[in-house]
């Protein structure tokens, strides 16, 4: 009886040929499959440049994405980046211009219509170059090093219990299981839906602190732990001190159910939690779970996530949303990216750029507006008239300081530090860079979305408590190694 042996180079055709399949699948639903589906073309009245435009806009995006599936490389501030352009960038944007309706029921001219659809396009072009200037190779000789601390995770969990008692004490139970703007009215001492208000009191950077304080540190502690525990880390321990942090995680798991539950958080805030907590179970390495995230993700915010907005507002909740998938992306906010940086356009052409007033006030941020009285106001509340959005993507950031420009500045530049991180996760392989990389992931949505100004302040918060939690040999120089070209 012949036994048969599979050779090497049969194998790697065979994967070869799976992933490209694969490819080319994923190519055919986010191109063709989708836009048919969701984009109404029976509204379409006339053709126009801009309609082009943001079909070049999906069609770019399902390209990288079709790739990013086909490699299975698990690049996930790449993939991230590209699910959140595809779906809030992308068919959102070429599907409000077909049927020309918009979130806010603004009528645009074509000619802000075509200048905004090429930024958008612009600043694709423009992350991708960054990236590939970012280039392959990446240094990680010290950053390998990192790992997870349990003691500075229990001491960061700690403070994390002070001060969400301290704010639950100052507000409350009843505000974080009531709504978001309920919670916000708590917090930020402001009348629900009082954005201008809001942007402007002079206590926000405070209130906003103690909202971070709140909910960011529990979080990551709790996740720390669970990653540390679910590694093995602590079966050396006594029996004694296994039970005492067993104890101090339901701890965690009791108060993070009060200040990071679904009723008063976020969606993008919910998702960091949910991405985390997912990150404990699973092996962010493999290819399968790499892939199916993608996909998992693209179907959430396609078809769910309008409806899991439904507890915003105090009483009834409605699931429904505005009804179908199609109809949603014509009528809902939170289909509205695209449409900020169609006000950005506008805004110029009324006021002029901001000549880096935004991108300054985004590296001023830890500036209390009481020591620097013309402190900008967000992106998004500047520029979309009557105060009527918060968020503004990075698009929009790039364009309302320096135009075509300015939009390929900041997304080059994005793109050349999310290559770094990618790098660095890739090929160092350490506990630390693994355990960050989940929440770096996460937050990214809440960073593209924007606005720049308040979303940067919550991820160095973040990124400040998570690096507390892990120790190293070299602590003066940590991360910084992440951005260090290559040689």
């Amino acid at each position: 009886m012949k036994s048969t042996i599979r050779r090497p180079e049969t194998t790697v055709i065979s994967v070869g040929v799976a992933n490209a399949s694969l490819a080319v699948l994923t190519f055919g639903v986010l191109a063709v499959l989708l836009p048919l589906t969701l984009v109404k073309w029976e509204l379409v009245q006339s053709h126009s440049a801009s309609i082009s435009v943001a079909y070049l806009v999906v069609l770019y995006a399902s390209i990288r994405l079709a790739l990013v599936v086909g490699k299975g490389k698990t690049e996930w501030l790449h993939a991230g980046f590209w699910v959140f352009t595809y779906v809030f960038m992308g068919i959102a944007l070429l599907a409000q211009i077909a049927a020309n309706r918009f979130p806010d029921d603004i009528e645009y001219p074509q000619s802000v219509l075509a200048r905004s659809t090429v930024a958008v396009l612009i600043g694709l072009i423009a992350y991708d170059l960054g990236r590939l200037i970012a280039g392959e190779k990446t240094r990680h000789q010290t950053a390998k090093k990192l790992s997870i601390d349990i003691k500075r995770c229990i001491l960061i969990g700690l403070a994390g219990i002070l001060c969400a008692s301290f704010a639950i004490g100052r507000i409350g139970i009843s505000p974080f299981f009531a709504s978001r703007d309920a919670l916000d009215q708590a917090l930020q001492g402001r009348q629900t839906g009082v954005t201008a208000q809001f942007i402007k009191t002079e206590d926000k950077a405070t209130n906003q602190l103690l909202q971070n304080a709140a909910t960011i540190p529990v979080f990551v502690a709790l996740y720390m732990l669970l990653l540390a525990r679910r590694r093995g880390a602590l079966e050396k321990s006594s029996a004694a001190s296994r039970a005492g942090i067993g104890l101090f995680i339901a701890a965690l798991v009791a108060m993070n159910l009060i200040v990071n539950n679904p009723l008063g958080s976020s969606r993008f805030r919910m998702g960091l939690v949910l991405i985390g907590i997912a990150a404990v179970f699973v092996n962010i390495r493999s290819k399968r779970v790499f892939r199916i995230a993608i996909g998992l993700l693209i179907v959430a915010f396609l078809f769910a996530f309008s409806s899991l907005d439904a507890f915003r507002r105090t009483g009834g909740h409605d699931f429904s949303r505005g009804g179908s998938a199609s109809e949603v992306l014509l009528t809902q906010r939170d289909y509205g990216m695209s449409q900020i940086v169609h006000e950005t356009v506008s805004y110029v052409d009324r006021q002029g750029h901001t000549m880096g007033r935004q991108l300054g006030g985004a590296a001023g941020l830890w500036v209390p507006r009481r020591f620097w009285p013309d402190k900008p106001i967000p992106t998004g509340p500047l520029v979309t008239r009557g105060f009527i959005r918060v968020a503004s993507p990075l698009w929009s950031e790039g364009y309302v300081d320096f135009g075509m420009v300015g939009t390929g500045l900041v997304l080059g530049a994005y793109g050349w530090i999310t290559r770094r991180v990618d790098n660095q996760f890739i090929q160092g392989g350490s506990p630390g860079l693994t355990a960050l990389m989940p929440l770096f992931a996460g937050y990214q949505f809440i960073l593209v979305r924007g606005a720049l100004i308040p979303s940067l302040a919550g991820f160095l918060f973040l990124l400040i408590t998570a690096r507390a939690c892990l120790s190293s040999d070299y602590s003066r120089r940590g991360l910084r190694q992440i951005m260090r070209p290559a040689s």
